[in-house]
């Protein structure tokens, strides 16, 4: 417990008025209130003496109490998920006669004043102990990436984009969408029925042609209770998918390594820029989904190396590698969450590439029609062979 803490006039006015009578014990770990001073200092219409807590009046069903209250700071950062427990216990009474519990005549008839249960971890509380837990905001970021583009040299033009149209025009938007974007379900999570965000994402290796220019999108969700910066990205690619120096991989701040094979970037670091900061997700005026799951996003530059076998699958994985909070410290980050992407090269022209790549929804559409063929497929042999098995059987009626 630190001895002092910085704060403005205000919090130290507040402060001072309801601390006044804690005294910080020597073991640093627990504080502890003088309450026959709190009580004489402070009139309560409950209690004409002042200093006594009255008997319950079970005429009246009257059980009367006293409030005490302790203003305390969270030193640990925002965004741990952690849950901070305040145990509380009476340690010291005494009768009108200045006789102390558990030293005399003076006992309470099921708790002891010296036993401190939940201070030695034993939770089995007697009725002169509790607790408060409080939890603090947790920071949950998830990363995903996938293909956007697809080319034969370094500049990408309309027609070579993944998607709706295979234009730049109202990219990324709900009139021109990406046809391999992460698909978003934040219903579960919205009505309190689930815990977490489900994100459907297109795990058929998309295939491009040999030594294509492959333009990535990686996206970074915020799903967490506090605002946060993705301070760095990792991305790991796979032998014979290489980095690509140029403009664009410069304007994302990607730097690589000396095998140009893990690469990092701060670009949405909070020392880049303020404007970085993704906001808390606030599921209550969220639609469904994901309308107020906000994200960040930047874009990577590849190309397939000539070495590539066709047919051979290239897997990249990006990472989320530092946590931010609002004034840009470092905060514990969750279990490792990656994203990947998979291509597949093949001798094939760009525009059968684009052709290739189905979204999700029309993946599902396409397997939905096809279930649906067999479906009534089923229903009509089964017809057919009903229809059969009832003239079968009036003929061998007409026969007896």
């Amino acid at each position: 417990m630190p001895s002092e803490i910085e704060v403005d006039e205000k919090i130290y006015n507040l402060v001072s008025s309801k601390n006044s009578y804690w005294s910080i014990d020597a073991s640093l770990d627990s504080v502890t209130c003088d309450v026959k001073s709190f009580l004489s200092s402070n009139s309560l219409e409950q209690n004409e003496d002042n200093n006594l807590i009255k008997g319950y009046d079970n005429a009246k069903k009257d059980l009367a109490y006293i409030d005490v209250e302790l203003i305390l700071k969270v030193s640990e950062p925002d965004g741990s998920g952690r849950i901070l427990r305040a145990e509380s216990a009476i340690t010291e009474v005494e009768d009108t006669e200045n006789n102390k519990q558990d030293e005399g005549i003076f006992e309470d008839r099921d708790s002891k004043v010296a036993e401190w249960s939940g201070k030695n971890e034993n939770k089995i509380y007697q009725d002169d102990e509790d607790y408060e837990s409080v939890i603090l905001n947790k920071a949950s970021l998830r990363i995903t990436q996938f293909v956007i583009g697809i080319s034969n040299d370094i500049n990408f033009e309309d027609g070579e984009f993944v998607s709706k149209d295979t234009t730049s025009k109202d990219i990324g938007t709900e009139k021109n969408p990406y046809t391999r974007a992460t698909k978003i379900n934040t219903q579960s999570l919205k009505d309190g029925n689930g815990t977490q965000i489900d994100y459907f994402i297109n795990q058929i290796p998309l295939e491009v042609p040999e030594q294509a220019y492959i333009l990535y999108n990686i996206r970074v969700y915020n799903e967490g209770g506090i605002d946060t910066f993705a301070g760095e990205i990792t991305e790991r690619l796979p032998n014979n998918l290489d980095f690509i120096t140029g403009e664009l991989n410069d304007k994302y701040e990607w730097k690589f390594g000396k095998d140009r094979k893990t690469i990092t970037t701060s670009y949405l670091s909070h020392e880049n820029s303020s404007q970085n900061i993704i906001e808390a997700f606030t599921k209550e005026n969220d639609n469904g989904d994901g309308s107020e799951l906000k994200y960040k996003e930047i874009q990577l530059l590849c190309r397939v190396s000539k070495e590539t076998q066709s047919g051979e699958e290239l897997t990249s994985t990006a990472e989320i590698t530092k946590y931010e909070d609002k004034d840009g410290n470092e905060i514990a980050k969750e279990s490792d969450i990656k994203a990947y992407e998979t291509i597949e090269s093949k001798k094939i022209k760009s525009n059968q590439a684009k052709a290739n790549a189905y979204s999700y929804e029309e993946e599902k559409t396409n397997n939905s029609d096809r279930q649906h063929f067999f479906v009534y497929l089923a229903i009509f042999i089964g017809s057919i062979v009903s229809i059969i098995m009832i003239l079968i059987f009036i003929k061998k009626f007409k026969k007896r």
